[in-house]
Formats: C-alpha cells, sequence, structure tokens
C-alpha cells in the first residue's frame, strides 16, 4: 500500500535504520505494524475528538488524517464496531 509504505520509510530514514529493519524491529517491539500503530492513534483521537468537540465527522476525519468521510466511517466502524455518529450518540448520553 502506497501510503504506508510512504509513512514508513520517513519514519525508518528519521531513525537511521532500512525500511526493513524499522518495520522488523517496531513490530517485534509493539506487536504490530507500523501502519496498524499510526491507524489505532487514528481512531484512538476520533474517539476522543468525538467525545470532546461538537465537529462534524467529515471534520473530525479530516483532523485525524483520514479526508475521506465515508473512508473514515468504514475504517471507524472495523475498529469500534458502530459508527462515527453512533459511537458519539452512546458515550456522550
Amino acid at each position: 500500500s502506497g501510503p504506508a509504505f510512504c509513512r514508513r520509510s520517513r519514519v525508518a530514514a528519521s531513525s537511521g535504520l532500512s525500511r526493513n529493519f524499522f518495520s522488523a524491529r517496531f513490530h517485534e517491539r509493539f506487536g504490530m505494524t507500523v501502519a496498524g500503530y499510526l491507524f489505532h492513534l487514528r481512531i484512538e483521537m476520533a474517539k476522543n475528538l468525538l467525545l470532546s468537540t461538537s465537529l462534524p465527522i467529515k471534520e473530525i476525519a479530516f483532523e485525524c488524517g483520514i479526508p475521506e468521510p465515508n473512508y473514515f466511517n468504514k475504517q471507524f466502524r472495523r475498529a469500534t464496531g458502530v459508527n462515527p455518529s453512533f459511537y458519539r450518540a452512546r458515550q456522550g448520553g
């Protein structure tokens, strides 16, 4: 996948390690891929923004680095089991 490859390359380059070595060590240490970790951070950020702000979901998607709202909804549902609107309503009240 293109975007994950680019992120992994930049992170690896900034660490002074090769992309493959960095990826292997990251997975060994954290039990997940770099892309998986970034996905987890984005979803956690989205959950926080859904509960602490009244920003529209499309704005939250953009803030979390997923500028396509439909893709954001799909990925959020994949991670949490519910769509962002339901998560906000269920957790907020």
